[in-house]
């Protein structure tokens, strides 16, 4: 799932606590929240680590994550070199913003769990039941969805009641997303539309998109295309008009037609989504828009380019993969993710290769081999990027003789760029 993101405005306060909800389908988001405590007027020292970390936010919203992660982190061990557990807390828990919106997951849980034992131990409650529902995020995007809705509910318990009512609706919908993705879909399309009716009252246009959009994907994963395509197309209008970020529509989008049969369509919007992954605001995983318009070429025909574009979501995905949290359930749920992309990436390879050796035995009849080829569960394609191994397995002759025969044209060319 993606963090959601930062609405165009931006908000003016002395002192905000980044709250890095992540909904998949969504943009990157910061939600201010005034900092109680109070203002130090009359320590320097104190004022440039509040400074630093305004200006840390700024360059977050600007989707500068790593220049905004070296500022939290100076930010981080100035406040802990002051004993100020308060604002060592705040910069921590930033940093693990940063760190979540550059998929780095192992470490953003280290910052966000640092960060909510340090404002829990100053007592600043309302960060620190920003950082459960930080953590809770993570969780949701690793697929530890029991672990995540544990983080999520305490984090509606302990937020106090003024914060509570601003962020009730993106708590809502994030607590929403968990429910859909524990099959508790009746739960989950109540809890959907209270948060997307409360961001509607609150005038909060990129949320209320979120809302809408994850309800969609929610219908989808069941395969109610009927009842996925309204939610999913309000999400895409709202953020056409407001010009909010448009990759998950596109990505979304392209999956429903995809199910619905319409590969044109489904062609065009996912060509349009990988164009977007390039954009620091960019809240999908490239990987997934990489195996989705995989998917549509695979069902095309489209074989080499379906091959190619497998192939990227493959490393792509394997890099995230070893970004999430050591931990079994996160890494078994993280492999459960990518096993889609594996089935995809070796049926694409099975078929190019049935499709070549029938043109083959459409020519001049071939002299009989000296070497016995391999039985037909042998000669599978096979995931490593190792042309002497897909040689020997496809042909059964060593690399040499492919190389001698130009058979090359098995291993598909690396990506460009």
């Amino acid at each position: 799932m993606a963090l959601p993101a930062a609405n165009a405005k931006k908000v003016k306060v002395s002192a905000c606590l980044l709250l890095v909800c992540s909904l998949a389908g969504g943009t990157r988001r910061i939600v201010n929240v005034p900092d109680r405590r109070a203002a130090d007027a009359g320590d320097i020292q104190i004022q440039a680590v509040r400074k630093s970390l305004q200006h840390g936010t700024e360059l977050f919203h600007r989707g500068q994550y790593p220049e905004a992660s070296d500022v939290f982190q100076t930010a981080f061990r100035s406040a802990q070199a002051l004993s100020r557990p308060d604002l060592a807390g705040w910069a921590l828990g930033n940093l693990g913003g940063s760190q979540f919106a550059q998929y780095q997951y192992q470490a953003a849980l280290r910052s966000f769990l640092e960060a909510f034992r340090l404002s829990e131990s100053s007592g600043d409650t309302a960060k620190a039941a920003g950082w459960e529902a930080n953590i809770a995020s993570l969780y949701t995007e690793m697929g530890e969805f029991d672990a995540a809705a544990q983080w999520i509910e305490q984090s509606l318990k302990r937020m106090p009641a003024p914060e509570l009512a601003q962020h009730l609706p993106l708590l809502k919908i994030q607590l929403a997303t968990l429910r859909a993705r524990q099959g508790r879909m009746a739960e989950a399309v109540v809890v959907f539309h209270q948060g997307i009716e409360g961001a509607a009252q609150s005038g909060d246009l990129s949320l209320y998109a979120i809302g809408w959009n994850r309800l969609g994907e929610a219908y989808l994963a069941e395969g109610n295309l009927a009842r996925a395509e309204a939610p999913l197309l309000e999400a895409y209008y709202t953020r056409k008009l407001h010009q909010f970020p448009l990759d998950a529509s596109y990505r979304d989008l392209g999956r429903l037609r995809l199910e619905q049969g319409d590969l044109t369509s489904a062609s065009t919007l996912l060509d349009r989504a990988v164009e977007l992954t390039v954009s620091p605001h960019s809240s999908v995983s490239a990987w997934d828009i990489y195996h989705w318009r995989g998917r549509v070429r695979l069902a095309q025909g489209r074989l080499p380019e379906a091959l190619d574009d497998l192939r990227i979501a493959l490393r792509l995905g394997r890099a995230w993969r070893w970004s999430t949290p050591a931990d079994d359930a996160a890494r078994v749920a993280a492999e459960g993710t990518l096993e889609q992309v594996h089935s995809a990436f070796i049926e694409a390879g099975n078929r190019l290769y049935l499709k070549a050796r029938s043109r083959r035995s459409c020519g001049k009849p071939s002299k009989p081999r000296k070497r016995t080829v391999p039985p037909v569960s042998a000669r599978c394609w096979v995931t490593q990027d190792r042309p002497k191994q897909i040689c020997l397995l496809i042909t059964g002759r060593p690399w040499g003789d492919c190389k001698r025969r130009k058979l090359r044209h098995y291993e598909p060319a690396p990506p460009r760029g």
